[in-house]
């Protein structure tokens, strides 16, 4: 929902600007939920990751939103698959995770479907699919770097990322600033309260489980929910290559997925 917003507004507004935005009513809407949870909320046990988390993913969005303006958005959701594949070696390179073989067996399948997707030495194969690959790439760095200060409140977590990145990214964003209209204001507003909701869902999940047994999920979910709207609003469809792509990569996810469940039953 957050990317199809992101689209629509693309063309009023630079990534950039729609980054600083996007965290600014993201901050706006955990406030709240902050206030709520009372004065323990805003103290934050390990702020030096977080600030490197809101680095990071500073990059990352900038990336991201950058892509979503110019590719169609099956092409960029197929290309975004590869946050969870860089997740799940990082979680064994970085944080030292146990990634059984079956993983690995499936995140190379994985891999294997990005490049059919991508089609390396084709037009398919362009320099904004290159930026999507930098924008999951970071996204993933961002995964683990959350994953290790998985100590932290999820509200809080949510809360100072979103405060640094806002923080951040308005410079970054004044060297294209353009004043938006009352239309862009009201569709950023619902991304950053869309993205809030991620995030806490996000940051509560490495609460639970290992950050490459989370990957599989998102490889699940993602295509199905973007390919209706996509098509619906913006009368995108994906061409042949990425729908056998999307399939190696569902048919890898379903395989480390049954190891999962039938090794935690």
């Amino acid at each position: 929902m957050m990317n199809c917003l992101i689209r629509l507004v693309a063309d009023e507004l630079h990534p950039f600007e729609i980054a600083f935005f996007r965290n600014l009513f993201g901050l706006l809407s955990i406030l709240p939920f902050a206030l709520a949870s009372g004065f323990a909320t805003f103290q934050a046990r390990r702020p030096g990751r977080l600030l490197l988390a809101a680095l990071v993913n500073l990059f990352s969005m900038m990336a991201n939103f950058s892509a979503l303006a110019l590719i169609p958005l099956n092409e960029f959701t197929a290309l975004s698959f590869t946050q969870p594949l860089f997740q799940t070696v990082g979680a064994a390179l970085i944080l030292g995770e146990a990634v059984r073989r079956w993983r690995w067996a499936g995140t190379l399948i994985g891999f294997l479907g990005v490049l059919i997707v991508m089609r390396p030495g084709t037009e398919a194969f362009t320099p904004a699919s290159l930026l999507a690959l930098f924008g999951a790439s970071t996204y993933a760095a961002v995964a683990l770097i959350m994953k290790q200060a998985s100590n932290e409140s999820s509200i809080t977590a949510v809360l100072y990322v979103s405060f640094m990145i806002s923080c951040l990214s308005l410079p970054v964003a004044a060297t294209v600033w353009s004043w938006p209209s009352a239309y862009a204001m009201a569709v950023m507003a619902a991304i950053g309260a869309l993205g809030t909701i991620g995030w806490l869902a996000f940051a509560y999940a490495f609460k639970l489980a290992d950050a490459s047994a989370i990957a599989p999920y998102d490889f699940m979910m993602r295509l199905p929910f973007i390919a209706v709207p996509a098509y619906l609003i913006f009368g995108e469809v994906p061409d042949p290559w990425a729908w056998v792509g999307a399939a190696v990569i569902f048919a890898s996810s379903a395989f480390v997925t049954r190891a999962e469940v039938k090794r935690a039953g």
